[in-house]
């Protein structure tokens, strides 16, 4: 009998685990799409298209049109490098390839001059359009993060 209750309350623990996890969530910026979870929200940061908030990871986009490049003729290859060549002064790692998504990341001291934050910038391209979603995060919660954050990642895309 003890047995069996054991059981009993060990499964009623794990249904109660697995309610708590949060759920996917689509959401948008203009043309782009990305799978998140619930536990994000949208958020307004000033100079981004769009930004998603959660209690550990916040992600800010931005959009660039290919118009406003002229006659600049860029790869998402080469835009990356650009971006890269931007963000020199926080010493990001060299841009390396996730598939065919471009990406560097960087560490980043807070306004607050003691927290730290990691960094995982991705480059993507539309049809009219370059983007760059950042995903940010306290550098000591990144090891734990990372998976989740490199699924975020991947999921984006264009209608």
């Amino acid at each position: 009998m003890k047995r069996a209750i054991a059981i009993l309350l060990a499964a009623i623990m794990l249904v109660s685990l697995a309610a708590c996890g949060a759920k996917a969530k689509t959401f948008t910026a203009e043309e782009l799409s990305i799978e998140l979870t619930d536990a994000f929200t949208e958020a307004d940061y000033e100079g981004y298209t769009k930004s998603f908030d959660s209690s550990k990871v916040a992600v800010f986009v931005l959009r660039e049109d290919k118009a406003q490049l002229g006659d600049l003729k860029l790869s998402l290859d080469e835009y990356a490098q650009l971006v890269y060549s931007a963000n020199v002064n926080r010493n990001p790692q060299s841009v390396k390839k996730e598939g065919e998504m471009p990406y560097f990341e960087y560490e980043f001291t807070g306004t607050d001059n003691q927290t730290v934050f990691h960094y995982y910038t991705t480059m993507h391209e539309s049809d009219g359009a370059f983007w760059i979603v950042q995903f940010a995060t306290k550098q000591a919660q990144w090891d734990k993060l990372k998976a989740d954050v490199q699924k975020y990642a991947a999921s984006v895309s264009f209608k």
